[in-house]
């Protein structure tokens, strides 16, 4: 049998009507009020505050509790708290509203329907225990891969931005990572003869130190390396600093010498 409440209260009957649509109020006290209301087969009328003399003086004369586990008071204290009631106005609760329904066993769901398929409610579940759900998640189906994740969360949770805690999940797992491919390098490394005299391949760079500029010359073979000070990266002074490293290298009537630098400009010059 239905019972029939009534209520002074104008906003509590549209809420009473949303939720019976499956939808919520944004207000704490209405919610607080459709909570207990749904838990009895009744319906919400409204009736004017002048005609309910008893129900009103007992709202507004309440006897004094000396219980301080009251949860009637403690709820009202955190209901009318402003801090609390700053909570509505954060993006994700508003985002939340869009999207959100109260389930028959009192769940906050998103109602989804797919294509030839029955429609599901999916558990909506807040950032501060995402993470923790979905690094479970990924631990007790052993390690799937990114997307199988997605799909697993997809099929019975709701969140904010679900697929970025997913990834994160998968990229902080050890066992992940351990087992991941090395990428193929993006340039190929191959062998050749090696020279036919020593003293006629070297490389060269600039190597930047405590402020200062130091030229590099490496003989390809032996691994001898000289260096010297430039004051500068500018061609003279690239020039003059190896003119000077190679003379005690290389004899005048040597073969010829190939020095390999950088694709930098000023070696381009040269």
């Amino acid at each position: 049998m239905q019972a029939n409440v009534l209520t002074d209260s104008k906003p509590c009957v549209p809420g009473f009507g949303k939720l019976c649509r499956g939808e919520f109020s944004a207000s704490p006290r209405v919610t607080s009020f459709l909570s207990v209301v749904s838990r009895y087969q009744v319906s919400v009328n409204h009736l004017s505050g002048r005609a309910n003399i008893p129900s009103d003086f007992a709202s507004r004369n309440a006897p004094v509790c000396t219980e301080p586990n009251c949860q009637t008071h403690s709820r009202s204290f955190k209901t009318r708290h402003p801090a609390l009631q700053k909570l509505t106005n954060i993006k994700d609760v508003k985002r939340y509203l869009n999207v959100a329904s109260i389930a028959k066993d009192g769940l906050l769901v998103v109602r989804r329907c797919d294509p030839l398929a029955p429609p599901n409610e999916l558990i909506i579940v807040p950032r501060n225990v995402l993470d923790g759900l979905v690094t479970a998640l990924h631990i007790k189906l052993d390690h799937p891969s990114k997307h199988q994740l997605n799909l697993v969360l997809k099929r019975h949770f709701y969140a904010l931005d679900m697929p970025k805690a997913a990834e994160q999940a998968s990229d902080s797992c050890h066992t992940c990572a351990s087992l991941k491919r090395f990428p193929k390098s993006l340039v190929e490394q191959s062998s050749e003869d090696p020279p036919d005299l020593v003293g006629i391949s070297y490389v060269a760079d600039v190597l930047k130190r405590n402020r200062q500029l130091i030229l590099v010359v490496r003989e390809t073979v032996t691994s001898y390396t000289s260096t010297c000070f430039i004051k500068d990266e500018k061609l003279g002074s690239l020039r003059d600093g190896l003119i000077h490293l190679l003379i005690p290298l290389k004899p005048l009537n040597g073969p010829s010498v190939v020095v390999r630098v950088d694709p930098a400009p000023v070696f381009a010059l040269m």
